[in-house]
Order: C-alpha cells, then sequence, then structure tokens
C-alpha cells in the first residue's frame, strides 16, 4: 500500500481517533517489510503527511508540521 494513500485522514476523528488511524495505517504499510531504513522512511513520510492533513490539531498556520523523521545514535 503506497503511504499517500495511507496518509489520508477521515474527517471528524478525535485525537484519539486520530493515532488509532495512523496506527492501523502504518501497521499495514510496514507488513512483511523487513529492511529497517525503508520501515523508518515509510513511517516517518506517513506520520507527517497525516499530521498536516489532520488540520484541526496538527496541519494549519503556526501550528503546522515542518518536519518528522528518526535519527541513529551511533555509538
Amino acid at each position: 500500500m503506497p503511504h499517500a494513500d495511507s496518509a489520508l485522514v477521515p474527517p471528524g476523528l478525535t485525537k484519539s481517533e486520530f493515532w488509532l488511524h495512523v496506527h492501523d495505517q502504518l501497521a499495514a504499510l510496514l507488513e512483511g517489510q523487513r529492511n529497517w531504513v525503508v520501515n523508518l522512511a515509510n513511517a516517518s513520510s506517513l506520520i507527517y503527511n497525516s499530521l498536516l492533513a489532520f488540520n484541526p490539531y496538527f496541519g494549519d498556520g503556526d501550528r503546522a508540521v515542518n518536519w518528522c523523521g528518526f535519527t541513529r545514535h551511533l555509538d
């Protein structure tokens, strides 16, 4: 499933319903993919685009998300 389809957010969700929706979409997107770099990239993209699409809380004006990602700490 492409992440662009996964990042569509149904209208009228509460914050709790939004995060449950993101979790379900992320689980489907990552299913069967074993490459952790690909999984982190897909997760970042899905979360970022989902947050932008959830205008009541995260995607509008000063509240707009400007970055979402992961870093790897090397020992």
